[in-house]
């Protein structure tokens, strides 16, 4: 049986972690808003984005919801700031959509809440080109580390968060190097592109098993 002696330790241990990753990835964020342009920043959130949405666009798919892929697929272009046709997607948007409205994640199976936390990315890198308030950045950042942690404890595979909050400093360092040049974020796109298959990989996993 578990007293609650251990559970104040586990929980004490979990602080420790949260508080060690926001210790490497605090200063990487106060240098994006003291030193980077409004398209720089915009490019790292549209880099984490594309991490999270695999799942998304998964899930909708999976459920025969057209309509729902269609909106997210042109979302993510517009994070990246590529044309989309016909109105562009507001935030607000992303909340009426399915993933979000739904609720609770056994209203989506096992993959529901890794699809809801990648909609909230996705819907905070919208905002951030909405209104170019940094603290959607940081929310951004804090719900791909809260999506890596989810899938990490899912699929019982570790590491996951403490790889995504170094792959953010490095892309911001990146970033902050080079500017935000075409080629630069064709190249961030492809990493993070294929970082978005891997966590997609072990998400269907764990929707067809559960682990």
């Amino acid at each position: 049986m578990v007293g609650i002696n251990d559970i104040l330790a586990e929980q004490q241990k979990l602080l420790e972690v949260i508080e060690a990753q926001d210790a490497k990835i605090n200063p990487a964020l106060e240098r994006l808003s003291a030193k980077g342009s409004r398209k720089q920043s915009a490019l790292f959130a549209a880099a984490c984005a594309e991490r999270a949405v695999g799942i998304l666009f998964w899930v909708a798919a999976n459920e025969g919801r057209q309509a729902d892929l269609d909106f997210y697929r042109k979302a993510l272009e517009q994070v990246w700031g590529q044309p989309v046709e016909g109105d562009r997607v507001s935030p607000d948007d992303v909340y009426a959509r399915h993933d979000l409205a739904r609720g609770p994640e056994s209203d989506g199976g096992r993959a529901g809440g890794l699809a809801q936390t990648a909609a909230l990315a996705l819907r905070s890198a919208l905002a951030y080109g909405q209104t170019g308030d940094f603290a959607h950045i940081r929310q951004v950042a804090a719900q791909l580390r809260n999506d890596a942690s989810g899938l990490a404890h899912r699929t019982s595979t570790d590491g996951l968060a403490t790889v995504e909050i170094d792959r953010q400093v490095s892309e911001i360092d990146v970033i902050l190097r080079d500017g935000a040049s075409p080629d630069l974020a064709a190249s961030l796109r492809e990493q993070a592109q294929a970082v978005g298959r891997e966590w997609l990989d072990l998400a269907v996993r764990y929707y067809r098993t559960g682990h």
